[in-house]
């Protein structure tokens, strides 16, 4: 049952990882800037969603109190806004590259 429990428990992880292996693979097939800051940023995003997911288990194995709990979640969240904000400047910096890309392959249509 706490097998079970655990697995269902890290159904939240799907989704992070999934972003995690596509920014990866933009990575391998261009190094620059905005793939950089797209893999850190859905690293933390992983690693924090993580933290997010198996912290309660963690804090009833060790009978943490509620000040230390909200000490944690107050740190996570903070981490947690940095990654977002790496994410988001990464994916803005691909979005305005695929827009200029695609201004300078279309000269008669306007993307801004």
């Amino acid at each position: 049952m706490e097998f079970l429990r655990l697995l269902l428990a890290s159904l939240p992880l799907v989704a992070p990882l999934l972003v995690l292996a596509a920014c990866c693979y933009y990575l391998v097939s261009r190094q620059e800037l905005d793939a950089i800051l797209l893999v850190v940023g859905s690293v933390i995003g992983l690693i924090m969603t993580a933290f997010f997911t198996y912290l309660p288990y963690f804090a009833q194995a060790r009978a943490m109190s509620v000040n230390n709990m909200t000490s944690y979640y107050a740190i996570g969240g903070v981490v947690s806004l940095l990654g977002t904000m790496v994410f988001t400047a990464g994916l803005f910096l691909l979005i305005e590259k695929v827009i200029k890309l695609t201004a300078k392959n279309n000269p008669e249509k306007r993307y801004y």
